[in-house]
């Protein structure tokens, strides 16, 4: 959920629309075409930012977006509530199951060394392989490792583990009082002692006492409202959070004009394009090579896989 962020200032702000208008004046000048943007479920962000971007002093092209979308909603947990206020907001099916997997001897710590970044690595890519993930939640291993380094202490690994072995890890990260959970796996021979269930419990125990606000758990795939793992993390919290994207064309001649490039090429190789919302539409992705591409990962299994950006992965358990 990247941004843009503003200290200080509110909605409305003069201070907000003359940073825009510089924005938009620096991305038209090196000929960018489109924007998208993430905003924070929990900072609200889009409340400043939200809306047409100004037409500035370049060549006035008006945004043919109107800024602001609502995509569903994200689930947190308020650290301020004692555990046993928290425990009350969890469905009793995860309450059991956590219980459940404190008798079978699981046990829970951090463990950030490089041994217990490898084990989270291969347990991540075993839930991705075994959830039938979308190719874009592959991580390559260096990107991960670089992931790491840039966070530094501002991240953690816990990992779940009966008699020495891991069999569950989440990576989570910590800043200004909230506590994100970010990637997460389950080995596939421990999947139904529901040890991220225990992680996630754990994981609110140890924030709360380091004096964090929010544990965010973010959204279902998606950002369905219906889908599983969206039901999973509902059933820690009855916090939501409506989450907002930011879409924007700078350029509706090119931006037309790439997308006609694009459904040309996927045509003439016999290819039907992914979703009809995806955006930008020029970097619509065809539905048979993601399907192909997680094919070919699941067989290979955690080879140097192209990385990109996303805010979810997916783990049910």
């Amino acid at each position: 959920y990247g941004g843009p962020l503003s200290v200080g200032c509110s909605p409305g702000d003069p201070f907000i629309r003359t940073a825009l208008e510089a924005i938009a004046d620096h991305w038209r000048s090196v000929r960018v075409v489109s924007v998208f943007a993430r905003f924070h479920p929990l900072l609200r962000n889009q409340l400043c930012f939200g809306g047409p971007l100004p037409q500035g002093s370049g060549d006035g092209t008006c945004p043919a977006f109107p800024g602001l979308r609502h995509e569903g909603h994200t689930v947190s947990m308020d650290l301020s509530l004692c555990d046993a206020d928290a425990r009350r907001q969890y469905r009793a099916s995860h309450l059991w199951e956590i219980r459940r997997a404190i008798r079978q001897g699981l046990t829970t710590e951090i463990d950030n060394s490089r041994a217990g970044f490898r084990e989270f690595v291969g347990l991540y890519y075993q839930t991705m392989r075994r959830n039938g993930a979308d190719a874009r939640y592959f991580f390559s291993e260096s990107f991960l490792e670089r992931l790491q380094q840039a966070l530094g202490s501002g991240a953690s690994i816990h990992h779940a583990r009966v008699h020495g072995k891991t069999v569950a890890a989440v990576w989570i990260t910590e800043f200004s009082g909230i506590v994100q959970y970010l990637l997460g796996g389950v080995d596939d021979e421990f999947y139904r002692l529901s040890p991220v269930k225990l992680l996630l419990d754990s994981v609110r125990q140890w924030a709360r006492q380091r004096g964090n606000r929010d544990f965010h758990l973010g959204g279902g795939r998606g950002c369905r409202d219906d889908d599983s793992l969206f039901l999973f993390k509902t059933g820690f919290s009855r916090r939501r959070h409506c989450f907002y994207t930011g879409r924007w064309i700078l350029d509706r001649e090119r931006y037309d004009w790439l997308t006609g490039e694009q459904f040309k090429n996927l045509a003439a190789q016999h290819k039907s394009a992914g979703s009809a919302d995806y955006f930008p539409a020029y970097r619509t992705p065809p539905t048979e090579e993601r399907r192909d591409v997680v094919r070919e990962l699941a067989a290979a299994g955690r080879k140097e896989i192209p990385s990109c950006a996303s805010s979810q992965s997916s783990l049910h358990s």
